[in-house]
């Protein structure tokens, strides 16, 4: 699954500044920048991301984590 972009994080932003009362004139530059900083970091920490290689094991054994765990 790919990271949201900014054009999906920033009505999220914007919500926020809304709900706490945030006004002016560069409110919605200042809003896209928060979103794309977001964006960027998450897009970053998705393509960083690496998954371990799980062991399923018999239900005796009891369950384990796979496919993988997140590290």
């Amino acid at each position: 699954m790919p990271a949201p972009t900014k054009a999906q994080i920033k009505p999220i932003v914007e919500g926020a500044f809304a709900a706490k009362g945030f006004t002016g004139e560069n409110a919605g530059d200042l809003a896209e920048v928060i979103a794309e900083g977001i964006a960027q970091g998450l897009n970053l920490f998705a393509q960083q991301m690496m998954v371990a290689p799980g062991i399923p094991a018999p239900p005796p054994a009891g369950p384990t984590a796979a496919p993988g765990m997140l590290i």
